[in-house]
Formats: structure tokens, sequence, C-alpha cells
């Protein structure tokens, strides 16, 4: 009886704990979203379905292949156009025109920047970061699922998404959501993106067209990205362009790794230490350092001579 009775006042303290930290957020469509706290983060629990910027304005649904291809504007989908039994479950797809101006997530959140991402990666462990993100089991997610733990309750879902070239692909097996990173190499408009694989426990990053559609998982407003704001406001990158060696200068030395990545996201060199990179075997052309500190990590773009 004894066991009992603290077994049900531990569930109620649980309960209790779990409403104050908590809370729903509706967005301008009506729908209802749950917040989870992953490190120093706050984010919505599932991935956006309105269809209205937060100012109001109507977010074009584009069903044909053809416009959708064309498209050079904000627009929506829903995989394979079947909102009836994609919507609830999986959201909406949108096209990186959408995120530009970031006023599409409910007043007081935001679609996450590249560096965000970069932080719930790191307090996840990014090896192991796609894990913990996605729903357990195969209800949604094809077989094996690898890793899939869902411990802080993101519930990421393999939505799919749509091709610039207008097809839908992947549902069940890969789930893809934008940053807010836009890009502007050679004079192409690119963003950063995001992705989990049903056979994967990592979090893939790539940069991608503005027609390709995507989801949007909001994160609340708050200090990380000031936090950001303030160190690359320290950070120096010398000489850029440069043949060989690229120098970092910052007031601090707050710097724990660095990385190398050229245009389709692909990491050239890693754990590096030093405040030197020797970039001199690297093709000529554009790429991007990533800088991590303690709890922020920014990115630059260098061109190699």
């Amino acid at each position: 009886l004894i066991m009992k009775k603290f077994i049900y006042i531990f569930a109620l303290l649980e309960l209790f704990f779990y409403n104050i930290n908590a809370q729903s957020v509706i967005d301008i469509d009506g729908n209802s979203y749950d917040t989870i706290h992953i490190g120093t983060q706050i984010w919505l629990n599932k991935d956006l379905k309105v269809t209205h910027f937060n100012n109001g304005s109507l977010i074009p649904n584009i069903t044909n292949n053809t416009q959708w291809s064309t498209f050079t504007s904000s627009a929506r989908c829903y995989y394979n156009n079947d909102s009836v039994n994609n919507a609830s479950t999986y959201g909406v797809l949108y096209n990186g025109y959408t995120i530009i101006n970031n006023n599409i997530c409910p007043i007081g959140w935001h679609v996450p920047s590249e560096e965000e991402w970069n932080t719930l990666c790191d307090y996840l462990g990014c090896s192991i970061a796609g894990g913990k993100l996605k729903e357990l089991g195969t209800t949604h997610w094809q077989s094996p699922n690898t890793g899939a733990t869902n411990e802080n309750g993101f519930t990421a879902l393999p939505g799919g998404s749509r091709h610039y070239h207008s097809d839908f692909q992947s549902v069940d097996s890969i789930g893809s959501w934008w940053t807010s990173s836009i890009l502007n190499p050679q004079g192409t408009t690119v963003i950063f993106s995001r992705e989990m694989r049903y056979n994967s426990i990592v979090i893939t990053g790539y940069l991608s067209d503005l027609k390709f559609g995507y989801h949007i998982r909001c994160l609340q407003n708050n200090s990380t990205l000031l936090n950001s704001i303030d160190y690359q406001n320290e950070i120096n990158l010398y000489p850029n362009p440069t043949k060989d060696f690229i120098y970092i200068s910052n007031k601090e030395n707050k710097i724990e790794k660095l990385q190398v990545f050229n245009l389709t996201g692909e990491c050239l060199l890693s754990n590096i230490a030093s405040k030197e990179i020797d970039i001199s075997l690297l093709s000529k052309g554009i790429y991007f350092i990533k800088i991590f500190g303690s709890d922020w990590t920014i990115t630059r773009k260098i061109i190699k001579l």
C-alpha cells in the first residue's frame, strides 16, 4: 500500500512538472503544438502546418507539377497533393522562398538557422543526434529506423519532400527540414537544410535549391542566436580569398573545433583544433568553414584561389 501511494505521488509530481515546463502554442490557422526543451533551446514538437504567414497573408498551395518547378515565390503543398491523409501527420511542405522573410512561424518563434540546428546537434552528440530525435518504431519510419529513441519528444517523422522538378519522394524513409541560413554562392541562392534517414542516426546537412519542398520545425526566440552573433562579431578569417592557408583571429580563445564543407554539404576537413587551416589541396572554388565553440556554432564562406 505504501509503495502504491509512493508511485501515485511520484506520477502526480511528474505530471505537475511536465505541465509547468510544457506549453501549448497556437499558430495563425489555429493549429496547436506542444513545446519541448532540449538543452538551452525550446522547440515545437511537430512540423509546421500553417497555410498563412503570421501576418495573415496566404501561402499558395501549388499542386501543378510544372507550376511548382517554375514558381519563384512562396508556395506550399502536401505530399502527393493529399492533404486528407498527409497534412495531420506530416504537416506542410514549403518551398525555400517561403522562409526568406522568416515570418511563417507563430509570433515569438522562427525558422532555426544552421547554427541553431548545430547547437541542437552538438547538445545531443552529432554522431547520434538523428537517432535521438526520430520517432520510435516503424509506424511511420521504414524498418529498421536505426537508433531511434525520441528521448526528448522531438518526434521527427519521415514526411518526404518535393523535388524541384516537382516529383514527391521518400515518405517513410527521409525527413527534410529547412533552416533559415541563406547563401548566395556564385550568384545562385541556396539554403542550408537538414535531413534524417530511416537507416541512420546522424543529421545530415545540405545546400538546397529554393524550389525544393521541405518541412519546417520552429524554434522559440531566445538568446542562442544572439550569442552566435556576438561571437561572430569577434571572429575574423584572413586572407580570404586565399591559395593555401587561412587564419582565424578572435578576441578570446573560445574555438573548440573547425570543419570545412564544400557546396554540396560534404565535410572535407574536420576536427581541426588550430587557428591555421591548410586548404592548399582543395580545388578552386567556394567552401564553408563551421567554427564551433562550447555552446555556439557559426558558418563563414571562404574562397580558394
